[in-house]
């Protein structure tokens, strides 16, 4: 805070040297610049509009003219701020406008160095008079008193002529929504010689200035227009001398083309009735329209109710129109056959089948008519809309592929596939995410916050293990933190918690669930076998488990959510257990958000049954008679 006696001083030294810079002010109250425009706010003091603003001044010194200007020496002071406010009130409050020249005398500066920022200014409308640009204010009616004045002793060529007149009504029922200056630019492309001010009397005269978009009575102006050139004498403006009958014919024309739908039946048929006797003959011949057109405008004017356009119904319609099942068979093909980026950049699914592929397969599984059927290129691009991405890079290929691979495929496809079509089945597909590291650790992304990771994961405070459940069916996502391992009795345990929750919701008799061959599920770990058997027979639940083959984990589709767990969290630090599982509860799938669990308990590994106690558990179990290691089937119904 400066003292007292400090602001007394400076304000005595302020008043006698009259005007003063920030710096002069500093060293006077020993305190910083910004502190001096405090106070120089707090007094009410204002800025100099020359010398880049380096001057200030006090009302109490100030002295301002009639055009609320003060100068003291070759410094300019204004009441209305800085130079740009300056120059929008003296244009506002002149009586006529205000040149680039006429500014300079007022404000003793030289205006042509700036006066070019207005013109993209909308407090400010400028004119060429004379070849010279005067400068108006956008308000209006002050505007047009200002031109009025301004052009008084214009000669009466600032009318349009009649024939002019019918081309701006023209233009403007084209284009009812553009300025005066872009709807001259437009004329004059086909017609020079029209100017902004014939324009603006035309619109004037005629009170359309606040109703250019009213196009009912642009087409009423313009009907009288036209019938005045037809021979009943002058409207408006300067004489010209009668025009030929094809110069008629294109005006016709012209303004009818200007019109849509009911506006443009509507003119053909009022031109057709001042016609009279053989005017559709004549239109047909001379003018081009069509007959059907005029009789239809003809009903609707002697009726008063418009006709029904119908605009949708024209054109081609898409694919999906004529085979209203198409996306979603599409979708059922090749949705089970896509997987997941395997490096989690991207959210996209890559398709290993050609749209080709998805052609026959539409024609041969699902009875499309090969000669009805959408080309292959329309089937192509329903692909890139639903986006399916076809698969191009190495990194989305499978490390190896064993032999039974295709066969494995296609059972799990039958399988979910029924799954999906059956009532009181539910299919989930499960498996865990990669250990999650809590740390200051870069993972790859880009936060706004600027915040730098560092390179290597060394020696995190704890690392969190990620189990997940995720209904196909309804897009729904469940996910189980753990700080000890993920084993089988750790699988099983979550899914007895959830399946408390499901149960509820759905009426379920068959549970259908998706996995990879990791080494905790596999159907030949014996812990796991057991327990998931003790699951089905304790809940009189039909259980299948269907395996993905190996080396191909990337199209259970589980790993969709966790592709989009990583972008959603990409570019953040993980550096707390509060932070990984508040961001993985704000992460959405198709617009629902996960369901968020801590499980505190501890699960060793390594537990396992003996052959003996195995047997019992095979005897309880029905496998796949080829692929006995894939599918496995758990039905206390038929024990």
């Amino acid at each position: 805070m400066v003292k007292k006696e400090l602001l007394d001083k400076a304000m005595r030294h302020f008043i006698s040297a009259r005007v003063m810079t920030l710096s002069q002010l500093g060293v006077l109250l020993s305190c910083s610049q910004r502190s001096v425009q405090r106070y120089l706010s707090k007094w009410g003091g204002f800025r100099s509009y020359n010398h880049n603003g380096k001057y200030f001044s006090l009302p109490a010194i100030a002295h301002f003219d009639s055009f609320g200007i003060w100068k003291y020496n070759d410094i300019g002071f204004s009441r209305f701020g800085n130079l740009k406010e300056t120059v929008v009130h003296l244009v506002a409050r002149s009586p006529d406008g205000l040149t680039a020249s006429e500014l300079g005398e007022v404000l003793s500066v030289n205006a042509h160095s700036f006066m070019s920022q207005f013109r993209v200014d909308l407090r400010l409308k400028r004119e060429k008079c004379d070849g010279v640009l005067v400068y108006f204010c956008s308000d209006h009616d002050i505007r047009i008193a200002q031109k009025r004045k301004r052009f008084t002793d214009q000669p009466l060529s600032t009318f349009p002529s009649n024939t002019q007149a019918v081309t701006i009504l023209v233009s403007l029922l084209k284009n009812p929504k553009a300025t005066i200056e872009e709807l001259v630019k437009t004329i004059n492309k086909e017609q020079n010689g029209i100017s902004i001010t014939m324009v603006e009397r035309l619109l004037e005269h005629h009170g359309l200035f606040k109703k250019k978009g009213d196009t009912h009575l642009v087409k009423k102006i313009l009907q009288v227009y036209l019938e005045h050139l037809c021979g009943e004498g002058e409207f408006l403006g300067q004489p010209e001398s009668s025009l030929k009958p094809k110069d008629i014919e294109n005006l016709l024309r012209k303004a009818a083309d200007s019109l849509k739908g009911n506006s443009k039946r509507i003119f053909i048929a009022q031109t057709i009735e001042a016609y009279g006797y053989g005017g559709q003959s004549w239109a047909e011949d001379n003018l081009r329209w069509n007959r059907g057109t005029i009789r239809k405008g003809q009903q609707e004017l002697i009726s008063g109710i418009p006709a029904e356009e119908r605009f949708s119904n024209r054109g081609r319609k898409k694919a999906e129109e004529h085979f209203p099942n198409l996306l979603a068979d599409i979708k059922s093909i090749v949705e089970p056959r896509c997987q997941t980026d395997p490096t989690f950049h991207t959210r996209r699914l890559y398709r290993p089948i050609t749209a080709n592929t998805v052609r026959n397969l539409l024609m041969e599984d699902y009875g499309y008519d090969p000669e009805a059927m959408p080309h292959l290129r329309t089937i192509s691009r329903k692909l890139d809309v639903m986006e399916y991405w076809p698969r191009k890079v190495t990194k989305s290929k499978p490390i190896k592929k064993i032999p039974e691979t295709n066969d494995i495929f296609n059972q799990v496809h039958t399988i979910n596939k029924e799954a999906d079509e059956s009532v009181g089945v539910l299919r989930i597909s499960l498996d865990a995410k990669a250990k999650i590291k809590v740390g200051p650790f870069s993972r790859g992304g880009y936060s706004r916050q600027h915040k730098e990771g560092i390179d290597h994961d060394f020696d995190p405070d704890v690392i969190l293990g990620l189990f997940g459940f995720f209904l196909p069916e309804y897009d729904d996502t469940h996910f189980f933190f753990s700080k000890s391992k993920i084993t089988a009795d750790f699988i099983v345990d979550t899914l007895e918690i959830l399946w408390v929750k499901l149960k509820k919701k759905y009426q379920i008799n068959t549970l259908v669930l998706n996995l990879d061959n990791g080494p905790e599920n596999n159907s030949r770990r014996t812990q796991f076998l057991k327990r998931i058997v003790d699951f089905a027979y304790n809940n009189a639940l039909h259980v299948k488990l269907a395996y993905y083959p190996p080396y191909h984990s990337k199209y259970n589709p589980i790993e969709r959510v966790w592709g989009r767990l990583e972008n959603h969290w990409n570019g953040e630090l993980l550096d707390s257990e509060e932070k990984v599982l508040g961001l993985a509860s704000t992460m959405s799938w198709k617009g629902n958000m996960p369901t968020i669990e801590m499980v505190e308990e501890k699960y060793d590994s390594g537990v396992k049954l003996t052959k003996d106690e195995m047997q019992n558990y095979e005897q309880r179990i029905l496998r796949h008679p080829k692929l006995e290691k894939y599918f496995v089937d758990i039905n206390p119904a038929c024990a």
